[in-house]
């Protein structure tokens, strides 16, 4: 009898021990690390990677990376309601702090794309093509903030 008793405290003592493990897991014990970003228009994202967080410089690019807008300052580009640039000849005028869309062959694959003047300056186009200096030339095209 003594040995039944200490083979079935042997036997439930290691289901016990077994039951802790395998299965499903709590996420309890481990974490998420999460990549945020803040664009220029304010616009804040959560992003799956450092990649993709790399590549969140417009509400377009933070899409295309899979980010996640976290939070909305600014209405994220939307062909259909964003206005034309002002354009002359082949000069594309953008607004200070502002966004507007063109439509180049060279950009977006011929889609309109967004023209994005921050309000330090910085322009920045379709693809993540930036300036830092307000101006950029692509193609003989200048783009400009005013």
């Amino acid at each position: 009898m003594k040995l039944i008793g200490v083979s079935s405290l042997v036997v439930l003592g290691s289901a016990l021990a077994l039951s802790g493990c395998g299965g499903d897991s709590d996420s309890s014990g481990s974490y998420v690390t999460s990549y945020k970003t803040k664009i220029f228009n304010g616009n804040e994202y959560s992003c799956p990677s450092e990649a993709a967080q790399k590549d969140c410089k417009t509400d377009t690019m933070c899409k295309a990376a899979k980010c996640k807008l976290t939070k909305e300052v600014t209405k994220p580009f939307d062909p259909e309601n964003t206005e034309n640039c002002k354009t002359d000849d082949k000069t594309v005028y953008g607004q200070k702090r502002n966004i507007c869309k063109v439509t180049l062959s060279f950009l977006n694959q011929g889609k309109p794309s967004e023209v994005i003047c921050a309000d330090d300056g910085k322009i920045i186009l379709a693809g993540g093509l930036q300036s830092k200096t307000g101006r950029i030339k692509v193609n003989d095209y200048l783009f400009t903030c005013q």
